[in-house]
């Protein structure tokens, strides 16, 4: 969790290997829940007032383009297409992603999600997070450049890729270097190996990371 003036919020990194993996929700994630209840509450007021069609109801496409917002990455000839996914709320804005493997796609891929960032929220007063598979750990190219505009709020002391056999941390929490980077205070970070609601070994390949 990252404590945002009064806020919670539970950010989990890593990819998983399925397509969907059912959690259980634990009391520790009333926050979370409140945020996307409050977003839920929106958008069915809108559907009630102007239906379910966002072409047809302008109210509901504010509503979900406020919401969220994503980008396709280029994958500069490094295998798989890469993309990144944000979620806006009231009081911070959240992104998610996963990087190429190879040092060029990394940088090139960091800098579309930061320029993407700062110009759609860069002036919303709102800390701007990120977190995901970046595919690099500590002595990569990648990490002298992430470092001009981004801060590393996770643990990097422990591994976090794979689940089979500790190798690398490569799976971050970050926060933008903005005007409202002093809004986010770390109280502490972890990278979890045991879970009650879920066994995080075959949930993915990677541990997920918490921060708070």
């Amino acid at each position: 969790m990252i404590k945002l003036t009064g806020k919670d919020v539970f950010f989990m990194s890593g990819h998983s290997k399925w397509s969907t993996i059912k959690r259980k929700k634990e009391k520790t994630d009333n926050a979370r829940a409140k945020v996307f209840t409050k977003i839920g509450r929106e958008i069915a007021v809108a559907v009630k007032e102007g239906g379910p069609d966002p072409a047809g109801n302008s109210k509901l496409k504010d509503v979900i383009a406020k919401a969220k917002a994503a980008k396709n990455l280029n994958n500069y000839n490094d295998g798989e297409r890469r993309g990144l996914a944000v979620l806006e709320f009231d009081n911070y804005v959240i992104g998610s992603t996963h990087l190429g493997l190879k040092d060029e796609a990394q940088i090139n891929q960091l800098k579309e999600i930061t320029d993407f960032m700062k110009e759609k929220y860069g002036n919303s007063n709102k800390p701007i997070l990120l977190g995901g598979d970046l595919n690099a750990a500590s002595d990569f190219a990648l990490m002298p450049e992430l470092q001009k505009d981004w801060k590393i709020l996770s643990t990097t002391s422990t591994a976090t890729y794979s689940t089979e056999q500790d190798k690398y941390c490569i799976d971050y929490v970050l926060v933008l270097n903005n005007s409202a980077v002093s809004k986010v205070e770390v109280v502490n970070s972890k990278v979890v190996r045991e879970a009650k609601s879920a066994n995080v070994k075959t949930a993915s390949d990677h541990y997920p990371v918490y921060v708070d």
